[in-house]
């Protein structure tokens, strides 16, 4: 089992999370995306042995309801066990 801690995302996390989503190279936008959760919304991040793994984003833009506007994990971890 792998262990996760979760904590809030900080703007020092970006060049971790672009570095494993790979919607970055995909989408002309991702990374004005991820600039702004980091800012604005209620972002939090994974970390495995201290690197950032994954990250999600709950924000209050749906008619001022809650919703996970992001949920990313990096590949590697994507199917592990975790606790």
């Amino acid at each position: 089992m792998v262990s996760i801690k979760i904590r809030d995302a900080r703007t020092s996390d970006r060049d971790a999370i672009i570095e494993f989503d790979h919607g970055v190279r995909l989408e002309p936008g991702r990374i004005s995306f991820i600039d702004r959760v980091l800012c604005t919304a209620t972002c939090l991040v994974a970390e495995c042995e201290g690197r950032v793994v994954a990250y999600g984003s709950l924000e209050y833009t749906f008619y001022d309801n809650g919703f996970v506007s992001m949920l990313y994990v990096a590949g590697l971890l994507a199917n592990q066990q975790m606790h």
